[in-house]
């Protein structure tokens, strides 16, 4: 099974929420509290794939940028795209939402990359 197919599964079994996360669902990960400077804005990234989220967490922890606390698994979020997508859609969106960034699953990137060639 390819890593994306699991996102829903892992999502419901992080959750407790089995309904919220279903195989219509693309669930999008994110740490509460982490944002880096893009561009001289300030975004914040959602993850397709909880394995890259944690993979970038470890990154962070050994170079030693970011608060240590904000790196605790506990902060971890969960929200399916499509409410998201709804909320970029909705003209009385928080503004915070201009601040998102999607970060697609390296192996897409990979895909992408090796198509072009």
């Amino acid at each position: 099974m390819l890593r994306w197919m699991r996102q829903p599964q892992l999502a419901q079994q992080m959750t407790g929420k089995a309904e919220a996360f279903g195989e219509d669902s693309v669930p999008l990960f994110y740490l509460e509290g982490l944002a880096f400077k893009r561009n001289g804005a300030r975004v914040f990234p959602l993850f397709f794939n909880y394995e890259e989220l944690n993979a970038y967490v470890q990154q962070l922890r050994k170079q030693g940028t970011v608060d240590e606390k904000t790196l605790e698994a506990s902060n971890v979020n969960i929200v399916d795209l499509n409410m998201v997508l709804s909320e970029l859609a909705s003209p009385r969106r928080d503004p915070i939402w201009n601040e998102v960034v999607f970060l697609p699953p390296q192996d897409g990137m990979n895909f992408v990359k090796a198509v072009q060639k």
